[in-house]
C-alpha cells in the first residue's frame, strides 16, 4: 500500500509542469528518497525536473550533490548528452560559489566529450561560456579567443541564439578594455539578430547596451533616443534590474555632459529601484553617482552623507564577496579530502583484492612452477654468466649506434636550418638588389625620358598629335610611378626599421589619399614577427591588395592579422564583386598559393557573386 501512495505522489508532482516547486512538493519527494533511488531512470527524472531547479535557488550544496548523482546515472547508462548538459550546469553551480578554476577545468572536460559527440550546438555553448569565465578572471585575451570561436561556429552552424548571446559577450569585453568603437559594432549586429529573432528582451538591452557605447565616446545626441527607447521597452516588461541598469548608465552619460541635476535624478531612479530588490551592484553605482552630483553641484554635506551610504554598501559587498570566497574554498577543502578518503579506501579494496588474486594464482600455478623451475634452474645458472656477457656487448653496441644516430640527426638539423637561413638571405639579397636595380637604373632612364618629354616643343603639332603627345607623356608619367611603386614594395626600407604592422598601416594611411576604397588594418598581435614571415606576409598583402584595386570594385577592405593556436593568421575581406570562376585560377592567385606552400601554411578563398571576397592565410610558427 505504501509503494502505490508512493508510485500515485510522483506521478501527481511528475505530471504538474511546474517549474518551482513548492516545499510541501520537495519534502515528500525527499521523504521517498530511497525509494526515487532504486530507479535511475526515476532518480534522474526528478533530479533534472525538480531537485537541482529548486535547490539552485535554495542551497547551492544541494544543488551540486544532485547534479552530480546525475551524472553518474548518466555515466552508467551511457546518456553522453545528458552528462555534458550535466557537467555545464556542474560547471555553473560551481562558479556561483566563487570556484571558477573549477567551473573552468570541468567546462574543459565537457568540451572533449562534446566534440567526440559531435554536437556543435554544445561545443558552441561551452566555447561561450569558456569565454565569460577567463572574462571574469580578467584574462581578457584568452576570453576574447574562446568568444570568437563560439561566434564562428554559431554563424557557421546558424544557431542564432548563440550568435546574440556570443555578441553581446564580446561587446561587453570590447566595453571592458576600452575599445569603444569595436563594443559598438558588436551591439549593432545584437541588434539585427534579436529582432531577426523577436526576442524583445534582448533587443532592449542591446540598444540599451549601444547606447552606452555611443555615450562613451561622447556621441551624446546619438545615444539618448537609444536610452530612452531601452527604457519603454524595459518598462513594457517590467525588468526591475534591466532599468536599473539603464537609469545608472544615464547618470554617467548626463554626469559626462556636466548635466549634474539630470545626472543627479537618473541616480536616484537607480536607487530606488534597487531598494525594491534589484541588484546590490546597482544600489552602489547609484550612491556613487549621487555623490559625484551632489559634490559637483556644490551640495558638500549631502554629498559627504552620499558618499558614507556608499562606502558602506561597498565595504557590505566586499565583505559578502569574503564570505562567499571563505564559504568556496571550505567547501573545496572538504570536497578534497573527501575524494582522498574515497581515494584512500578504494586503493585499500584494490590492493586487498590484488592480494587475494595473487594468492590463489600463487596456490594454482605453485605445483607447476616447482617443477618447473627444477629443470630450468641448472641451466638458467649454466648461462647466467654467458647471457650477463652478450647483454654488456649488446648494450654497447647500441649505446654506441644510438649516439651516432643522435650525432648524425643533430648534424642535419643544422645543416637544414642554414640552408633554409641561406636561402632566405639569399632572397632578401636578391629582393634588395632588383629594388635597387629598379630605382636606380630603369627608375633614372624613365626619369630622362620624362624630361625629354618635358622638353618638345608641341606648338606646331596638330591637335590629334598632340593628343597623342599627351597620352603618351601621361603613359611615361604613369610607367615612372609604377617603377617607384614596385622598387618600394619589393623590399621596402621602413620593413627592416619599423616592422611589418607600422609598414602595413603606413602603406594603408597611402592608399585611402585617393579615396577609391577605404583600407581598414586591425593588427592584433602587438609585437614583431621574424623577419621571414614578415617579408611573405607583406608580399602576399600586396597581391591581394592589387588584385582587390583591379578586379573587386569594392568599396571598403579589411586587413587583420592575429596569433591563433601556435599560428599566424592574416584575414583581408572586401565587398566587392566577388572572384568569378574564369578568374579563380589567375596568376596572381597561383603565385600566392605557391608562397603560402613554401611557408607550410594554409590559403583559403570564401567568394561569392557579388557578395565580397574573404581570404584567410593561416602560418604555423
Amino acid at each position: 500500500m505504501k509503494k502505490k501512495v508512493f508510485l500515485f505522489l510522483i506521478g501527481l508532482i511528475l505530471n504538474s509542469q511546474l517549474f518551482s516547486q513548492s516545499k510541501k512538493s520537495i519534502d515528500s519527494l525527499r521523504s521517498n528518497l530511497k525509494e526515487i533511488a532504486k530507479n535511475d531512470t526515476t532518480f534522474f527524472t526528478v533530479n533534472s525536473t525538480y531537485f537541482v531547479d529548486y535547490y539552485f535557488k535554495v542551497n547551492i550544496d544541494s544543488a551540486i550533490y544532485f547534479i552530480q548523482k546525475s551524472i553518474e546515472i548518466a555515466k552508467r547508462r551511457n546518456w553522453a548528452e545528458s552528462e555534458v548538459q550535466l557537467m555545464n550546469q556542474l560547471a555553473f553551480a560551481y562558479q556561483q560559489k566563487g570556484l571558477v578554476y573549477k567551473a573552468i577545468d570541468l567546462n574543459y572536460k565537457a568540451l572533449i566529450l562534446a566534440n567526440k559527440l559531435k554536437k556543435p550546438q554544445l561545443t558552441i555553448y561551452i566555447y561561450r561560456v569558456l569565454g565569460t569565465s577567463y572574462y571574469d578572471l580578467k584574462k581578457y585575451d584568452r576570453a576574447k579567443a574562446l568568444l570568437n570561436s563560439a561566434y564562428e561556429l554559431a554563424l557557421k552552424y546558424q544557431d542564432q541564439y548563440e550568435q546574440l548571446a556570443t555578441l553581446n559577450a564580446l561587446g561587453n569585453l570590447s566595453i571592458e578594455r576600452g575599445d569603444y568603437k569595436m563594443a559598438e559594432l558588436f551591439y549593432e549586429k545584437t541588434i539585427v539578430v534579436a529582432k531577426e529573432l523577436q526576442d524583445f528582451h534582448s533587443n532592449a538591452i542591446a540598444l540599451h547596451n549601444l547606447a552606452q557605447a555611443l555615450s562613451l565616446q561622447k556621441r551624446f545626441k546619438e545615444a539618448l533616443p537609444l536610452f530612452e527607447e531601452s527604457i519603454k521597452m524595459h518598462t513594457k516588461e517590467k525588468a526591475t534590474n534591466s532599468l536599473s541598469s539603464v537609469y545608472v548608465d544615464l547618470a554617467s552619460h548626463y554626469f559626462r555632459q556636466k548635466q549634474y541635476e539630470k545626472s543627479l535624478a537618473y541616480g536616484n531612479k537607480a536607487f530606488a529601484l534597487s531598494q525594491e530588490g534589484g541588484s546590490n551592484e546597482f544600489l552602489i553605482n547609484s550612491l556613487f553617482w549621487k555623490y559625484k552630483n551632489l559634490q559637483a553641484l556644490n551640495k558638500h554635506k549631502e554629498a559627504l552623507i552620499a558618499f558614507e551610504d556608499y562606502t558602506y554598501q561597498k565595504e557590505l559587498s566586499s565583505q559578502e564577496e569574503v564570505d562567499k570566497r571563505i564559504k568556496s574554498l571550505q567547501y573545496e577543502y572538504d570536497l578534497s579530502q573527501k575524494e582522498t578518503e574515497i581515494l584512500s579506501k578504494n586503493f585499500d579494496l584494490v590492493k586487498k583484492e590484488n592480494q587475494n588474486l595473487s594468492l590463489q594464482k600463487n596456490r594454482t600455478l605453485l605445483t607447476l612452477l616447482v617443477g618447473v623451475m627444477l629443470l630450468i634452474g641448472g641451466f638458467l645458472f649454466y648461462n647466467r654468466s654467458k647471457l650477463r656477457k652478450l647483454n654488456a656487448v649488446l648494450d654497447t653496441k647500441v649505446r654506441e649506434r644510438t649516439a651516432e644516430l643522435e650525432n648524425a640527426n643533430e648534424v642535419l638539423i643544422r645543416k637544414n636550418e642554414e640552408i633554409s637561413q641561406a636561402l632566405f638571405k639569399g632572397q632578401t639579397i636578391e629582393r634588395k638588389r632588383v629594388a635597387v636595380e629598379l630605382h636606380d637604373n630603369l627608375s633614372s632612364l624613365l626619369s630622362a625620358i620624362k624630361m625629354s618629354f618635358g622638353a618638345i616643343n608641341t606648338k606646331n603639332y596638330s591637335e590629334k598629335e598632340k593628343e597623342i603627345y599627351l597620352g603618351l607623356k601621361d603613359m611615361m608619367n604613369n610607367a615612372y610611378t609604377e617603377v617607384r611603386n614596385i622598387s618600394h614594395n619589393i623590399m621596402p626600407e621602413e620593413l627592416e626599421r619599423i616592422g611589418l604592422q607600422a609598414t602595413i598601416q603606413n602603406l594603408v594611411k597611402k592608399l585611402n589619399t585617393t579615396n577609391q576604397i577605404q583600407f581598414n588594418f586591425y593588427d592584433l598581435v602587438k609585437k614583431r614577427l621574424d623577419t621571414k614571415f614578415e617579408i611573405n606576409i607583406y608580399s602576399l598583402i600586396l597581391e591581394i591588395i592589387n588584385n582587390i584595386l583591379k578586379h573587386s570594385k569594392a568599396s571598403i577592405a579589411d586587413i587583420s592579422i592575429q596569433l591563433l593556436n601556435n599560428s599566424i593568421q592574416l584575414t583581408v575581406k572586401d565587398n566587392g564583386i566577388g572572384i568569378s570562376s574564369e578568374n579563380s585560377g589567375g596568376f596572381g592567385l597561383k603565385n600566392m598559393n605557391t608562397r603560402v606552400k613554401a611557408l607550410d601554411g594554409n590559403l583559403e578563398i570564401k567568394s561569392e557573386n557579388q557578395t565580397g571576397t574573404e581570404i584567410v592565410i593561416t602560418f604555423p610558427v
